[in-house]
């Protein structure tokens, strides 16, 4: 019982040390700006925080803190995680097999267009929430085009999903599932996911994306598992992005029939990749 109550608290922990690596990585940033500040003095009378504004929101620095923060996740989350795999009681799954890849694509491109209505849904209700939304996309510079796009493609794609896996399912969900109940463990991490990304469209379907993470590395066991199945689902998003300009032209009630296709689709290819897991 106290192993268990233990286990359960400490599945916040990454949480709260990935907030905190991302404090820390742009620490080099603010100082920055106050020594410019005070050697320079006040320009047009602007402030601190205008300079603050300016520099966390430039595409390079975008691109540099999403590097060395991914990087620094890797290695912190990286250690972790393996010192998790020498203890018994964090063993279960049944392996990586390559014949689960296919299932994981059909369920990543089900989630795409369902992840798409979901932002479209939450946009109608809270025109707010999109707007800030769409700031955030800008903001990072990824559709801006040249070398900053690349780095930022790059690190979307594969930096982080490998430490967004470390984080919420090789440690939170692993210390969550001895607390609890393999599904009640599974919504826990899928909603500290969610919570991560800081925004509501964001989160909503990161919290759908995370409970099929969190399934897939249940079933396998193996992490570089669910790291697939995010780098699928990312890497996707970009490749049939221009379909949603269709999409967006449908009617509403043949955009819930969709969205419920997209999910049940995706739910069957859970039932696929454990079958072929097996195989």
């Amino acid at each position: 019982m106290k192993n268990k109550v233990s286990c359960f608290f400490k599945a916040f922990l990454p949480l709260i040390i990935a907030v905190a690596l991302q404090f820390l990585v742009t620490l080099p940033l603010l100082e920055g700006i106050i020594l410019k500040v005070l050697f320079s003095g006040f320009r047009n009378n602007t402030s601190i925080f205008d300079d603050l504004s300016d520099t966390l929101t430039n595409l390079s620095s975008t691109a540099i803190i999403s590097i060395l923060y991914s990087i620094a996740s890797i290695i912190v989350f990286g250690i972790w995680a393996h010192n998790l795999n020498k203890r018994r009681e964090f063993s279960f799954g049944n392996g990586f097999n390559i014949r689960a890849i296919l299932p994981m694509i059909v369920m990543a491109l089900s989630l795409q267009f369902a992840a798409e209505f979901i932002t479209e849904f939450i946009s109608s209700v809270n025109p707010g929430a999109y707007e800030y939304y769409e700031e955030l996309i800008k903001s990072t510079g990824i559709t801006s085009g040249g070398i900053i796009t690349v780095i930022l493609v790059i690190y979307g794609a594969c930096l982080a999903p490998i430490s967004e896996e470390l984080i919420f399912r090789s440690i939170t969900l692993r210390y969550a599932r001895i607390a609890l109940p393999f599904w009640l463990a599974n919504i826990m991490q899928a909603a500290l996911f969610a919570l991560f990304h800081f925004n509501l469209i964001q989160g909503s379907y990161a919290f759908v994306v995370g409970m099929f993470c969190g399934y897939i590395y249940h079933k396998s066991g193996k992490i570089k598992s669910s790291i697939t199945f995010h780098i699928i689902f990312n890497l996707l998003s970009v490749a049939v992005a221009n379909l949603f300009v269709y999409v967006a032209e449908f009617a509403t009630i043949l955009k819930v029939i969709i969205f419920i296709g997209c999910m049940i689709v995706a739910l069957l290819c859970c039932r696929w990749y454990a079958k072929n897991l097996s195989v």
